[in-house]
C-alpha cells in the first residue's frame, strides 16, 4: 500500500490476508494531506470479504458531497463520462470534484477495480462503488 504524504513523498505499507484460502490487496489511494493509513488499512480489511479487488479513495468532502458520487455510473465510458457532468454541473468545487472522478474512471473505467471505497477523512464517512 502506498500512501502520499503533504510532502510529496510515499509511505509504504503492504498487506495481504488469507480469507477462505485466496489472498487478497487492498490498495489505498489518498487525495489528502492528512495521516489517515491506519484507519483505511482497517477499512480495507473488513471489505476484504465482499472483493479481491478493491481500490479506497480518501477524500477531502462532507458527508452531503461524497453521497452525490453514488450517481456516477460505471457501466460504459459513455455513461460514465456523462453522469460525471451532470455531478459536476450541481456541486461547487470544480477542480477537485473533477480528480476524484479521474481517479474514479481510472480504477472502474481503465481498470476495472470490483470494489471503490469513496472515503471522507473529513467526515469518517464511506460509501461503496461496485
Amino acid at each position: 500500500m502506498a500512501l502520499q504524504n503533504p510532502k510529496g513523498s510515499l509511505l509504504s505499507s503492504s498487506g495481504s490476508s488469507e480469507p477462505h484460502g485466496s489472498s487478497s490487496i487492498v490498495n489505498v489511494n489518498v487525495i489528502s494531506p492528512e495521516k489517515i493509513q491506519t484507519r483505511l488499512q482497517n477499512l480495507g480489511s473488513n471489505l476484504q470479504n465482499k472483493s479481491n479487488d478493491i481500490e479506497v479513495l480518501a477524500v477531502d468532502l462532507q458527508r452531503e458531497t461524497l453521497i452525490n458520487f453514488l450517481s456516477l455510473e460505471f457501466d460504459s465510458e459513455f455513461q460514465f463520462d456523462s453522469s460525471v457532468k451532470t455531478l459536476l454541473s450541481r456541486l461547487p468545487k470544480q477542480r477537485y470534484l473533477k480528480s476524484i472522478c479521474d481517479e474514479l474512471h481510472r480504477f472502474k473505467i481503465a481498470k476495472k477495480v470490483g470494489v471503490v471505497v469513496l472515503y471522507s477523512y473529513r467526515d469518517d464517512y464511506y460509501k461503496i462503488l461496485v
